[in-house]
């Protein structure tokens, strides 16, 4: 159902146009009348109350926090609409799928990548200083602040997904297909590491111009995954509840990944991005490693010459 006008106790909110839409809610650009400014309005669900309240105290951890330091969208306010709970944010620019296609490649120079990168580890520093997984980090959950007078300055968004790390439900299908981590995908227990296993996706594929691990199943995604980073480490395939379903896979559809496209080795990657720039090679094995205990030392790594230069 349209909605052209939201009320809260304190103010009216002038929806002009609809920038975003997904499962569980809608984002509409709306002018606040008691300030008469621009502003983003999350307009959740009404069967997502559950997940929405959880947000809510996720954003409220994050407000003793400076956003503008910490690279996350500023939350002003939460109010009820019509039953459906309503979030207040920043207004932004474009996330970074689009900022890539508007500059018509698919791909972006090093020296881009590298204060991107920067600002989405401090972000994810802080988070995990906090015990909290983002749990859904994607292109489309960074957002650029203004690309014209603040050229790549960015800020994550979309918290929907996040959790107590200490208390992520083992098995869950949490992250998107293409930036999910190898234990969630065999369903064994995560932590803030997989956020850095998706940063370390999205690295190599703004730089390569292509995503590393996309598949029409997660099967094929692991299959993908060992072709590049090795073989799996025993614990991964003796305890992940996921496992016998993959075992299953690999009997009905070896048939199939036969002539799936064979993406390169870790070590060819490697080749490539030092032959682009000396600096390159630390997108691939800094942040994208099978191993969680290894990906969670990136985040202190947000400082790295290699990284900020």
């Amino acid at each position: 159902v349209a909605i052209d006008r939201l009320s809260s106790e304190s103010s009216d909110y002038l929806v002009l146009d609809l920038i975003g839409q997904g499962a569980f809610a809608k984002v509409a650009k709306c002018v606040k009348s008691a300030t008469n400014e621009t502003v983003a309005v999350k307009i959740r669900k009404k069967r997502s109350a559950t997940e929405a309240e959880e947000e809510d105290a996720i954003l409220q951890k994050l407000r003793a926090f400076d956003p503008d330091t910490w690279h996350f969208v500023r939350w002003d306010s939460s109010f009820i609409y019509k039953a459906h709970l309503c979030q207040e944010f920043e207004l932004l620019d474009m996330n970074l799928k689009e900022f890539v296609n508007m500059r018509h490649t698919s791909s972006l120079p090093l020296r881009d990548i590298r204060p991107i990168l920067h600002q989405v580890a401090t972000a994810l520093q802080l988070l995990k200083s906090l015990g909290i997984s983002h749990s859904d980090l994607k292109p489309e959950n960074i957002m650029l602040v203004d690309h014209v007078r603040q050229p790549l300055k960015i800020k994550l968004i979309d918290f929907g997904s996040a959790c107590d790390a200490s208390k992520a439900e083992q098995g869950s299908c949490i992250q998107h297909r293409w930036y999910r981590a190898p234990e969630t995908i065999l369903g064994l227990p995560c932590n803030e590491a997989i956020d850095m296993w998706s940063l370390g996706c999205i690295a190599a594929e703004l730089f390569l111009g292509f995503p590393l691990y996309p598949g029409s199943c997660d099967y094929e995604r692991i299959w993908k995954i060992t072709q590049t980073q090795g073989q799996l480490p025993g614990y991964f395939l003796s305890y992940g509840h996921k496992i016998k379903e993959s075992i299953l896979a690999i009997k009905c559809d070896r048939h199939t990944f036969a002539n799936w496209p064979r993406p390169p080795v870790a070590s060819q990657l490697g080749e490539c991005l030092c032959a682009a720039h000396t600096g390159a090679a630390f997108i691939f094995p800094l942040r994208l490693n099978k191993m969680s205990g290894h990906r969670d030392i990136a985040i202190h790594s947000t400082r790295s010459p290699t990284i900020s230069r």
